[in-house]
C-alpha cells in the first residue's frame, strides 16, 4: 500500500509540474526579453536579430531587446547567456562560430555549446562569399588565387574574429587553394567591410549582405559564393568550388536559451519564431533580398544539426590547425 501510495505521489507531481511549465509557457512572456547577439552591430546577424525582435515583440506584447556583447570570438556573449537564468528571458543569436568552432578553437572555453544551451530554432541560413578591394587586378575568383600565389605572405584578410567561421573557413580555403595570406583579425563583420573598403585589406568572407550594397556600387568586388551551389538569387555568382575542388561553407544563424530552460517555453519560443520566419512577407522583406535562406527549425531539428556540425567544424579545425590560446 505504501509503495502504491508513494508511485501515486510521484505520478501527480510529475503532472502537476508538467501543468505547471504549461502554465508557465502559455503565460510567457511577462517581462522584457533580450537577445544577446554576440558581434557587434551592423553585421550579418545583428540584421537577422532585429527585425526578427520586432516580431517577437508584437507577438509577445513585450519588449524584446538586442543587446549586442562582442569578444573573444563570439564566447563573451556565449557565455552571458548559458550563465544566465534558465527561464527563455536571454536568448542567444548566433552562427557556427558559437554552436561549432568555439570548441575546436579555444583551448579553455568558459562555456559548453552541447551542455550549456536548449537549442530553440535555426532561424535560417547565411550565403557566405569572398569580397576584394576593387584595386585587386584580379576579375575572377581563378584570378585572385593565382594573384595572392605569386605574392606569398605579403597580403592580408580580415576576419570577424579569431576562430570566426570567416577566420577557420578562410583558412581552410587557403591551405585547400595553396595560398599564403596573413589574417586579420576584428571584432565583427562591419569594422572588416570598414577596412576592406578602406584598402587596408584585400580579402575577406561574410554574409553577401554586408556586400552587396558595395558590390553593386563599384566599391567592392564579390567574386565567389562559398556555398555548395549558386545563389539562387545570383546566379551568375561562380562557387568556390568550380575552382577549389569540394570546397564549401554552410552557416546557420540559430537561437538558443541556457540550459534547463522549461522545454515547454523552449517550444513557444521556437514555434513563434517558425511562425515569424514561415510568413511570406517576413521572409521577402528580412531575409530573401538579404538573400538569407528561411529555415525555422523545430528544437530537435537544431539539436541534430548542432551535433553534426560539430563534427565538421571540429574535421576543419584539425585540417587548419587553427588554435587560440
Amino acid at each position: 500500500m505504501i509503495r502504491k501510495a508513494l508511485s501515486i505521489i510521484t505520478i501527480l507531481s510529475g503532472v502537476m509540474a508538467v501543468a505547471g511549465e504549461l502554465s508557465a509557457s502559455e503565460q510567457f512572456p511577462t517581462k522584457p526579453v533580450r537577445i544577446i547577439v554576440p558581434y557587434t552591430s551592423g553585421g550579418g546577424t545583428d540584421a537577422i536579430a532585429r527585425p526578427l525582435a520586432q516580431q517577437l515583440s508584437e507577438k509577445w506584447g513585450q519588449p524584446v531587446v538586442i543587446e549586442n556583447r562582442p569578444g573573444a570570438g563570439t564566447a563573451i556573449g556565449a557565455e552571458t547567456v548559458a550563465r544566465a537564468a534558465p527561464d527563455g528571458y536571454t536568448l542567444l543569436i548566433s552562427d557556427a562560430t558559437t554552436y561549432a568552432i568555439n570548441p575546436h578553437v579555444y583551448k579553455k572555453l568558459a562555456y559548453d555549446p552541447l551542455k550549456d544551451f536548449s537549442p530553440v530554432a535555426i532561424v535560417c541560413r547565411y550565403t557566405p562569399v569572398v569580397a576584394v578591394h576593387p584595386d585587386v587586378p584580379a576579375k575572377t575568383f581563378p584570378e585572385f588565387v593565382e594573384w595572392i600565389k605569386k605574392q606569398p605572405g605579403k597580403q592580408s584578410y580580415g576576419s570577424f574574429g579569431n576562430g570566426t567561421y570567416a577566420h577557420v573557413a578562410i583558412e581552410d580555403l587557403k591551405r585547400s587553394a595553396g595560398m599564403d595570406m596573413v589574417h586579420v583579425p576584428y571584432r565583427g563583420g562591419a569594422p572588416v567591410v570598414t577596412d576592406l573598403l578602406a584598402g587596408q585589406i584585400v580579402f575577406t568572407m561574410a554574409t553577401i549582405t554586408n556586400f552587396l550594397q558595395h558590390h553593386n556600387s563599384g566599391k567592392l568586388r564579390i567574386l565567389a559564393a562559398a556555398t555548395e551551389s549558386r545563389p539562387k538569387l545570383m546566379p551568375q555568382l561562380p562557387t568556390i568550388n568550380e575552382t577549389v575542388k569540394d570546397y564549401s561553407v554552410n552557416v546557420f544563424v540559430a537561437i538558443a536559451a541556457p540550459a534547463g530552460t522549461p522545454p515547454a517555453i523552449v517550444k513557444k519560443i521556437s514555434s513563434d519564431i517558425a511562425a515569424i520566419v514561415g510568413d511570406s512577407g517576413y521572409r521577402e522583406k528580412f531575409l530573401d533580398k538579404q538573400f538569407f535562406e528561411p529555415v525555422g527549425s523545430t528544437p530537435e531539428e537544431f539539436a541534430a544539426v548542432l551535433k553534426r556540425d560539430n563534427g565538421h567544424w571540429r574535421d576543419v579545425v584539425q585540417r587548419t590547425g587553427v588554435k587560440i590560446d
